[in-house]
């Protein structure tokens, strides 16, 4: 079992061989932008590096501006890239 103080460092092997995702990741379903701002990059600065989004969340913009103020020396300091996880819609064809 995975200790929880290293669950968010914990990386699920892809099955094609191609590398890893991390296994925890943080959703930014937040209703309002100044909290998504904040709250993404507390979760990047707590070492998070997978993020739930999706366009009918419309926060791209805070999500962006997070990412950009904690990865703005170009060093990711907790190392690793970051995965972006978006939910696309699915649209009936009736």
């Amino acid at each position: 079992m995975v200790e929880p103080d290293n669950l968010r460092y914990t990386k699920i092997p892809l099955n094609n061989g191609s590398g890893a995702i991390p296994a925890l990741g943080f959703g930014t379903l937040i209703p309002d932008p100044v909290a998504t701002k904040n709250a993404t990059k507390a979760a990047l600065e707590a070492g998070f590096r997978q993020l739930d989004t999706a366009e009918r969340y419309r926060n791209e913009k805070e999500v962006g501006e997070a990412m950009q103020e904690v990865f703005k020396g170009g060093e990711d300091q907790a190392g690793g890239r970051v995965h972006l996880h978006e939910a696309l819609e699915q649209q009936s064809s009736s």
